[in-house]
């Protein structure tokens, strides 16, 4: 969701499968991790209303100000901040900086080579962006 304007009920199902609670719960935890993090994103719930079948459908708006990848994680519990790890690699890429082991061991605990790698495979399962490794093994968003 970080790159998307909006997520609706249907585009979460249609990417998870989950049920519409774990949409609700889902769009609860994003807006306190933009707060955690501190990030210059702001998570804003709207209804879509159609007249024609009296239908009313939640979204949720990503409102992205200036610099809105940048996080600034001082002060957040370290086992929040693991639940966080790929949106924090992803805003750092985002951010044109560096992720390696290193970068990320700064703001994340116990946090190893194979964690990284593990992590990075993931990732790439679901964003759409390239990323590759480096002569530095660091990873970085492949930019054409």
């Amino acid at each position: 969701m970080m790159d998307e304007k909006e997520m609706t009920y249907e585009i979460f199902y249609e990417l998870t499968g989950e049920p519409n609670k774990s949409f609700t719960v889902a769009m609860q935890q994003m807006k306190k991790m933009l707060k955690s993090l501190k990030m210059n994103l702001m998570l804003s719930k709207a209804k879509d209303i159609s007249e024609e079948v009296q239908y009313t459908s939640n979204y949720y708006v990503l409102v992205k100000g200036d610099d809105p990848y940048h996080i600034n994680p001082r002060g957040v519990d370290p086992n929040e901040l693991i639940s966080y790890s790929m949106v924090i690699a992803y805003c750092l890429l985002k951010d044109k900086k560096y992720v390696s082991t290193k970068s990320l061991s700064y703001f994340l605990p116990n946090f190893n080579s194979d964690i990284l790698k593990n992590m990075f495979d993931k990732m790439l399962d679901l964003i759409a962006e390239d990323i590759e490794k480096n002569e530095l093994k660091s990873y970085m968003l492949y930019e054409e």
